[in-house]
């Protein structure tokens, strides 16, 4: 015989058993939107669009070389360098500098509005493109720096140096941007659908 004290619900064998009515449902409620969030989404909206000025004016100046050519209004040795294979890398170039980051960029700026994970995960991508690009300009313009003679002549060689460092160090703050606040717990959180605790009567 148990020595226990039973409970009423033991004493009773018809009682219904006690079930635990709390329950666990992940919803698609994420933490508040924050404006730093919003602010890089922003950033990359723009680049996105810049990307895409970029592309057209470039298209733009194919078609008006092309006309050009074809009218015979180009001297023959610049008209031999945009034609065959050389004017074909030009426009691969372009489609991949200009207009695949802009897509990007894009696609980018809209998952981060919307906080999607992807959106984060493609924004990293970004970030390591545009840290590649950084690190290529400034190296490219260290060197040529390097090999010129005289810096202080201001030529349209020095020209193209500085902007390249400049650009490089400025796609550098893209990736400094992007990890220091996405890699962030509060706003990896935005991202990320919360449980919540219901509890049935």
């Amino acid at each position: 015989m148990n020595d226990d004290n039973p409970t009423p619900a033991e004493q009773n064998p018809f009682s219904s058993p006690e079930v635990d009515t709390t329950t666990v449902t992940i919803t698609d409620n994420k933490s508040a939107p924050s404006g730093v969030v919003l602010a890089v989404a922003v950033v990359n909206l723009v680049f996105g669009v810049l990307g895409l000025l970029c592309t057209g004016f470039s298209v733009l100046g194919f078609l008006m070389i092309s006309y050009q050519i074809s009218s015979g209004n180009m001297p023959a040795p610049q008209a031999a360098a945009f034609q065959g294979s050389n004017f074909v890398m030009m426009i691969i170039g372009t489609v991949c500098v200009y207009f695949l980051p802009s897509v990007g960029f894009i696609m980018t700026g809209f998952g981060l509005i919307y906080r999607k994970q992807w959106g984060r995960i493609l924004a990293f991508v970004m970030g390591g493109v545009m840290t590649l690009l950084g690190l290529y300009c400034v190296g490219a313009g260290v060197w040529r720096m390097s090999m010129m003679g005289d810096i202080t002549n201001f030529g349209p060689e020095s020209i193209g140096v500085f902007f390249s460092i400049i650009f490089g160090l400025f796609a550098l703050l893209y990736p400094v941007m992007t990890y220091s606040i996405l890699l962030r717990k509060k706003y990896a959180a935005e991202f990320i659908a919360q449980p919540q605790s219901t509890s049935k009567d």
